[in-house]
């Protein structure tokens, strides 16, 4: 974080945030302590430990990523508190330290922001977007909610020696012939626990179709939103959802990243590297350290591209073959994905739709795939 040149005396804050209880630690511009406290993490709580000292210092704190973050940052900022979000796992300092307690964690980040010597700053998503976000996480936890109680009423049929393929359970309109042959004065126990499930399922289909519409009134609400979506949606394989959920990742200002290889790292999808004495040690497979769930989405993305028979996915899946052959399936579905990301970040950073014609030769990330 750069320091700005102000008269007030400067104040440099860590904060160890959790949900009942967060440790804050203060310390001056010479390095001296000024004040530490454990306080309940609630809004007025922190709006009441700092209102004395932002009267007369300019305060800069450093607060760890967590799911309370976010909402932490727009308080902090709405009472004149510079924030810097710290990965935790970029931070060694913390991550790696003998001595692990919530005062400590905050008196490092406190002394490690003092001397500026934090990891790039994690973004801070516009309300907006981080709405969007939220929206999304729902939607996913909905359907891994829907796909458990399918697999309850499968097997449920299973152990009666009721065999169903699985595509009958996808839609409620397959799962009322089920219920149906399913006779309450035979098998009344039976009967009874698959009709409460069936309306639970009937429930769930409701609340996520609810969620998308919600999530694509979002994005019709806000006009960068709907350009970006409208430019991802010509993306093989690219859905409503999985645009949406890009969208609410890389958020309105895609320049924020340099270059395609900062987004790929952003995923998560660069491959590891280790090496020691000049030779490479096993295969390390992607770093996996960006958002789990839109890397899941870009490789369904993948398995889509490769199922299509349109036009423009034709290029993908002979650069998916050429990967392939060389490879193996797995190494290529992953190159794919990866592939289909990079594609993604150019129609956004040149705001021109998908160019079959230019998905040729191998995955060189530093130059975009976009249209002429």
């Amino acid at each position: 974080m750069k320091h700005c040149t102000s008269k007030k005396p400067k104040l440099y804050c860590g904060i160890d945030l959790h949900t009942k209880k967060s440790y804050i630690y203060i310390i001056n511009e010479q390095g001296t302590k000024v004040k530490s406290k454990e306080i309940d993490t609630e809004e007025q709580t922190f709006i009441t430990f700092f209102e004395s000292l932002i009267e007369e210092n300019e305060i800069y704190s450093a607060i760890e990523i967590s799911s309370l973050t976010f909402q932490y940052c727009n308080i902090l900022k709405a009472i004149g508190i510079s924030v810097y979000v710290v990965n935790t796992l970029k931070n060694a300092y913390i991550s790696k330290s003998m001595k692990k307690t919530d005062k400590e964690d905050a008196k490092r980040l406190a002394i490690s922001l003092w001397k500026e010597i934090l990891p790039e700053p994690v973004y801070i998503p516009s309300e907006k977007e981080h709405s969007l976000r939220k929206l999304i996480s729902h939607r996913a936890d909905l359907v891994k909610s829907r796909t458990r109680l399918i697999n309850r009423i499968r097997q449920r049929l299973r152990e009666k020696e009721i065999k169903i393929p699985l595509r009958t359970l996808n839609k409620t309109k397959k799962i009322e012939p089920v219920l149906k042959s399913i006779s309450s004065e035979t098998q009344p126990i039976l009967h009874f626990e698959i009709s409460h499930m069936f309306e639970q399922f009937k429930l769930l289909e409701k609340q996520i179709e609810q969620t998308e519409q919600l999530i694509h009134s979002q994005i019709n609400k806000d006009a960068d939103f709907k350009e970006m979506y409208n430019l991802l949606l010509t993306v093989p394989g690219m859905g409503k959802i999985t645009s949406a959920a890009f969208i609410s990742r890389v958020g309105k200002n895609i320049e924020r990243f340099k270059n395609v290889r900062k987004l790929i790292s952003y995923f998560g999808q660069c491959p590891k590297i280790r090496e020691s004495g000049g030779k490479t040690i096993g295969n390390q497979g992607i770093t996996k350290q960006g958002n789990g769930m839109l890397r899941g989405y870009l490789s369904q993305v993948a398995i889509a591209a490769l199922r299509s028979k349109s036009y423009n996915s034709i290029p993908l899946k002979k650069w998916y073959e050429n990967i392939k052959r060389r490879k193996g399936w797995k190494k290529a579905r992953v190159a794919l994905s990866r592939k289909i990301a990079a594609i993604c970040y150019g129609v956004l950073i040149h705001k021109r739709p998908y160019n079959p014609m230019l998905v040729t030769g191998e995955n060189k990330c530093e130059k975009p795939l976009i249209t002429t």
